[in-house]
């Protein structure tokens, strides 16, 4: 049922190419899901199938049988639908004001949270499915990022680039809840349901869910390093998209602090094994190579794009996410040379005029040991 709702609505949009607000039968449907998507997380909330017992499992291997399909049915209607709707208003510059797109927004966060339910009942095919698809986004994304500068000239946003954006957009947010939940206010933690199927003991694909991990991490790493740099070259580029930036460090920061040097006690001994998701970046080497980019990605946001208030409120709070995880992270964080280089910038332009020349700021940042070469904020 949930998988012809979601083809009905997807044969719509492309019928109406992309107007949304248009689709009669629309409402109805994603209510229709939306109560699926509901039952989803109860069940998955159910303490009995948690059990190790024969029963607890043998339930848990039919629901993965049977709903694995649908996530990846749900995962690619949505991307499509995005698409198109994207590419239409861009087309028709018909842009929703902001009481509405942030209702459309909080409504996106509710559902991805209920999809993030379903996508962990079969953790590693859920994986599956999202790497697929966004191998074959970042492809393009690449070669879009890669033009960036080539002509010399700034270049607008056009309905095929904008719906290319937003595709890496909702793949993104769904990589995230489905490998991360909202910590606000607790302390960070991997979800039990990703914990378990990575352990040996408890996963017959415990490697493969590593491995797909791994992978997706490894993706998104690259995606935002290579959007940061060119954002370093070209700031005013809308291509590079300001509102991706903010989604990946999003899911920075939802990610490292859970991810990155985790505390195995507070976890079930069965998740913390040798192949266990617990144990890939709580080395010394992957535990550094995550907190650098991370660090990385803010200094180049916070030189680069000052004027991005949502850019530069994420990456505060990916710093901040960081700073409190505890004595181990902490001395990742200052061992880091990005950090060190944010922490002078920050101690050399704190005392600069605002309406100081470019050459005062630059002049000053070349005078303190160690900075040759960092990014330089500008000017007002």
């Amino acid at each position: 049922v949930g998988d012809s709702l979601l083809r009905q609505n997807v044969a719509d949009c492309t019928k109406l190419q992309g107007d949304v607000e248009s689709m009669d039968e629309k409402e109805w449907r994603d209510e229709a899901v939306g109560i699926i998507l509901g039952a989803t997380v109860l069940l998955g909330d159910d303490p009995w199938l948690l059990g190790s017992g024969e029963g607890p499992m043998a339930a848990r291997s039919a629901l993965s049988t049977t709903l694995a399909p649908l996530y990846s049915s749900y995962v690619t209607a949505r991307v499509q639908m995005a698409k198109m709707e994207e590419h239409y208003i861009t087309l028709h510059q018909a842009d929703l004001d902001e009481v509405r797109e942030e209702i459309s927004a909080t409504d996106l966060e509710e559902e991805m949270s209920s999809a993030s339910s379903l996508g962990r009942v079969n953790v590693h095919s859920a994986l599956v499915c999202l790497g697929g698809l966004l191998q074959q986004c970042l492809s393009s994304l690449k070669l879009l990022f890669e033009s960036v500068g080539t002509n010399g000239t700034t270049q607008e946003v056009t309905p095929d680039v904008a719906a290319l954006l937003e595709e890496a957009r909702l793949l993104l947010l769904c990589v995230c809840h489905l490998l991360t939940d909202d910590n606000a206010g607790e302390t960070p933690m991997i979800p039990e349901a990703i914990v378990r199927a990575s352990s040996v003991s408890e996963s017959p694909s415990a490697y493969e869910t590593c491995h797909a991990i791994t992978s997706l991490v490894s993706s998104l790493m690259s995606l935002a390093e290579f959007q940061a740099s060119k954002v370093t070259q070209f700031p005013a580029d809308p291509r590079l998209s300001p509102l991706l930036a903010k989604t990946l460090l999003w899911f920075f920061h939802r990610w490292a602090p859970a991810y990155v040097l985790p505390s195995t006690v507070e976890y079930n001994a069965s998740g913390s094994g040798e192949n266990g998701v617990l144990s890939i970046w709580n080395s010394g080497e992957s535990s550094q190579q995550a907190v650098a980019l991370c660090i990385s990605l803010c200094l180049h946001y916070h030189c680069s794009w000052p004027q991005e208030k949502q850019v530069q409120e994420e990456a505060a709070s990916l710093l901040l996410a960081l700073s409190k995880r505890g004595k181990p992270m902490r001395s990742v964080l200052v061992q880091t040379p990005s950090f060190c280089q944010l922490v002078s910038l920050h101690a050399i332009t704190a005392g600069i005029r605002h309406n100081a020349a470019q050459l005062e700021v630059e002049t000053a940042i070349a005078a303190f040991p160690g900075l040759q070469g960092s990014p330089t904020p500008p000017t007002n």
